[in-house]
Formats: C-alpha cells, structure tokens, sequence
C-alpha cells in the first residue's frame, strides 16, 4: 500500500511539473501578438492579459503541489526531511522551487497591478503613446521574468532527474548551456514591438 501511495504522490509530482511549463507557453504567446498588429489596449490585450493573470495564480497551486509532494517523496524515502538540505540536488531543486515562488510573487503582487493600472488609464485618456511605452516596459520586464522562470524551471528538472544517478559535471554544464541557449531563443523570437 505504501508504494502505491508513493507512486501516485510520484506521478502527481511529476504531473505538477508540467503544468509549471507555464512560462513557455507564456513567451510563446507574447511573442505571437505581433502578428495580430493591433494597438496596445484593444480587445485582444484584454483578453491575453486575463489569461496571463489567471495562470499566474494558478501557477502557485502547481509550485505549493511540487513542493508538499517532493516533501512527501523524501520523507518516505529518508524517513526524514535531512535530505533536503545534505543532497545538493534535492536542494537545488528546492532553492529552485522557492525563485520560482518569489519570481511569480513579484509578477503578481507588484507588475501586473502595475500593467492593470496602466490599462485602466488607457483607456480614461486621449494620451495614449505615453501610457502604451509604459505599458510595453513593464511587459519586457515580466518577459524576462518569464524567461528566467522557464531557466529555472529546465535546471530543476535537470537536478530531478539525477537525484538517484547524477551525471558527470561536463553533462550538467553542457545541458545548462543548451537550457541557456533554449530560453534566450524563446525570449528573443518576434520581439514584439507593442506586446510584451
């Protein structure tokens, strides 16, 4: 019975670590929008916004699941949480998990009531061009927040993968390269000029 448990708290963990893909999916649709070439603050900003700020909490369900499951998956092994602190990957992972919950922090609580406001002011005044390039810098600040949380999110998984059998230094460097090269590419594709 205990390894079913195991097993199944193993696979939600596990499931929880996809749905936290989130910021490339995330990169991928802002960097569509120009496509659209609408100006910012029309229907279609409405809509992207709410999808962005809807999966932004929900990404908080996905990261407080990851963390009490690994918590569980270690205690059940170990019998302890020691672990969590004395193996350098379990560690990462968990160090990892908490820049995610501070990034996403930051996104929610002090650059999207900042963009909504903008928003709001776009569309009480007739001077818009301002408002629209403070809006577009906020949302380059929230891509590049997106881009370091799918870094984040790749070398986490990188450290999963070798909690039981590590790969050689070089393998990680290697991998951490390609992650580094993966994100920035994602980041710069179609820079958009008015949706970020």
């Amino acid at each position: 019975m205990a390894d079913t448990v195991e097993s199944i708290v193993l696979l939600l963990h596990i499931i929880t670590a996809v749905f936290m893909a989130w910021p490339l999916y995330a990169l991928i649709t802002v960097n569509e929008r120009p496509k659209v070439n609408a100006p910012v603050g029309d229907k279609l900003d409405d809509f992207m916004e709410g999808i962005i700020k809807k999966n932004a909490r929900r990404c908080y369900i996905f990261q407080i699941t990851a963390l009490a499951t690994g918590l569980y998956l270690v205690w059940a092994h170990a019998g302890t949480l020691t672990p969590v602190i004395s193996n350098f990957r379990l560690l990462g992972k968990t160090v990892g998990l908490f820049v995610l919950m501070g990034l996403l922090s930051y996104v929610v609580f002090y650059l999207q009531p900042r963009i909504d406001g903008l928003f709001g002011q776009l569309k009480k005044t007739k001077l818009k061009e301002n408002i629209s390039q403070k809006i577009i810098a906020l949302r380059l600040q929230r891509k590049m927040l997106a881009a370091t949380c799918l870094f984040v999110v790749l070398t986490v998984i990188l450290l999963a993968i070798q909690i039981r059998q590590p790969l050689a230094l070089t393998v990680n460097v290697a991998i951490i390269i390609l992650i580094a090269l993966f994100v920035r590419r994602v980041f710069k594709a179609n820079i958009p000029y008015g949706w970020i």
